[in-house]
C-alpha cells in the first residue's frame, strides 16, 4: 500500500473550490489595476469608484475577503459537530479573530499603542516603532496560537493532526504574508519600489492565501460528509 499519508479533505474538492476562488481574485486584482490606471486617465472613469480600491477598507476586495473567512468559520464549526473535536472550534475561532483584525486593523492599533509607550522609539530599521510593534505583537500572538494548537495536535490522532497542521497553516499565512510585506513597506529598500506594487502584492497576496484557507475549509467540510464512529483510524498498512 502507498505510504501516503491521510488527512481528511478531499482533494478534488479543494481544487474546484480554489479555481471559483481565484477566479475572483484575478478578477478584483484586475479591477485594481484598473482602478490606477483610470486615476492616470488611462482607463474608463467608472473604475474610479472606490470599491475597486485595494488599499481601502470595506472595498470589493475586502468584503470577499469577509466573505471567505466566514465560510471557513462555518465550515469548521460543521467539522466540530461533526467530529466533537475541539480543534475544530479552535480554528474556527482562529478565522473569526482574523477576520476582525482585518475590519478592525486589531493589529495596526495595539502596535501603535506599544509603539508609543513599550519600545522607547526602537525601530530596527523600519520607518517607526509603530511598525516594529505591530511585527512584535503579531508574532507574539502567533507564537501563543501555536502553543494552544500544539496541545490539541499533539493529543489528536494522527490523521486529525496532519489534517489540523495544514488548515493552521493555511489560516495563518494571509496574516504572515500581509505583515510581512507591510513591514518591508515600512523600510528603506520599499522606497524605489511602485506602491501600487506593493499594494497589490500585499493586499492581493492576501487574498490569493486566503482562497488557499477557503477552499481547504470546503474539502474538510466535504471529507467529514464520511466521518463515522472511526473516521480517526489510520487506513491499514500506513504509520504515522
Amino acid at each position: 500500500m502507498s505510504g501516503r499519508k491521510p488527512v481528511l479533505i478531499d482533494w478534488r474538492w479543494v481544487g474546484v473550490a480554489l479555481a471559483v476562488l481565484l477566479a475572483f481574485d484575478v478578477t478584483d486584482i484586475a479591477f485594481y489595476a484598473g482602478h490606477v490606471l483610470s486615476l492616470h486617465g488611462l482607463a474608463p472613469d467608472w473604475l474610479q469608484t472606490k470599491l475597486f480600491d485595494m488599499n481601502r477598507e470595506f472595498g470589493l476586495v475586502e468584503d470577499v475577503e469577509y466573505a471567505k473567512s466566514v465560510l471557513c468559520a462555518m465550515a469548521m464549526t460543521l467539522c466540530a459537530r461533526r467530529s466533537r473535536e475541539g480543534l475544530f472550534l479552535a480554528l474556527a475561532a482562529l478565522h473569526i479573530w482574523l477576520a476582525a483584525d482585518n475590519a478592525m486593523a486589531l493589529h495596526e492599533r495595539i502596535g501603535g499603542v506599544l509603539g508609543e509607550r513599550l519600545l522607547g522609539g526602537a525601530t530596527l530599521g523600519l520607518e517607526r516603532p509603530a511598525d516594529l510593534a505591530q511585527v512584535v505583537f503579531f508574532a507574539t500572538v502567533g507564537l501563543t496560537l501555536i502553543a494552544l494548537f500544539g496541545v490539541l495536535l499533539r493529543r489528536a490522532p494522527q490523521p486529525l493532526a496532519r489534517t489540523g497542521v495544514i488548515l493552521l497553516a493555511a489560516a495563518a499565512s494571509p496574516g504572515i504574508f500581509g505583515v510581512a510585506v507591510d513591514a518591508f513597506r515600512a523600510t528603506p529598500a520599499a522606497v524605489p519600489l511602485s506602491e501600487t506594487a506593493l499594494i497589490m502584492l500585499e493586499d492581493g497576496g492576501e487574498t490569493v492565501m486566503l482562497s488557499l484557507a477557503t477552499a481547504l475549509c470546503v474539502g474538510c467540510l466535504r471529507h467529514s460528509r464520511t466521518w463515522s464512529s472511526s473516521w480517526m483510524a489510520e487506513p491499514a498498512g500506513v504509520r504515522a
